[in-house]
């Protein structure tokens, strides 16, 4: 039995709310993805880094068993599917299409340097 003493004390913190993405853009390119937050912040991802960041079954295998290679050269996004209303399924050029990538997920993705000057 703990006592409430002992769960007060070890009461867990909320960690501070991301803004989650309410607009998904795809570029003309389809080299990026612009995602518009509900506090109206806008992000720019590459096609590049969203393949990277994958986390279906099989990427994360191949991150385990480091055997993934890097995406090939001049990716793109294919398709953006909604999948309920809280994730959405992108299709990449290179054939990809197994992952799901949950909003509050992408809401955790920054940009890099060269993407956020884009």
């Amino acid at each position: 039995m703990i006592s409430a003493t002992a769960m007060e004390s070890q009461a867990i913190t909320p960690s501070p709310r991301v803004p989650v993405p309410i607009e998904i853009r795809l570029a003309a390119d389809r080299r990026s993805v612009v995602l518009v937050n509900d506090a109206g912040d806008a992000v720019r991802l590459s096609a590049d880094a969203l393949r990277r960041a994958c986390r279906c079954a099989g990427c994360r295998r191949e991150l385990l068993d480091a055997t993934r290679p890097p995406p090939a050269s001049g990716i793109t996004v294919a398709q953006i599917a909604a999948l309920g209303g809280r994730a959405v399924n992108i299709r990449f050029s290179d054939g990809h299409d197994r992952g799901v990538f949950p909003l509050d997920y992408l809401a955790t993705l920054t940009p890099t340097p060269t993407e956020a000057a884009a």
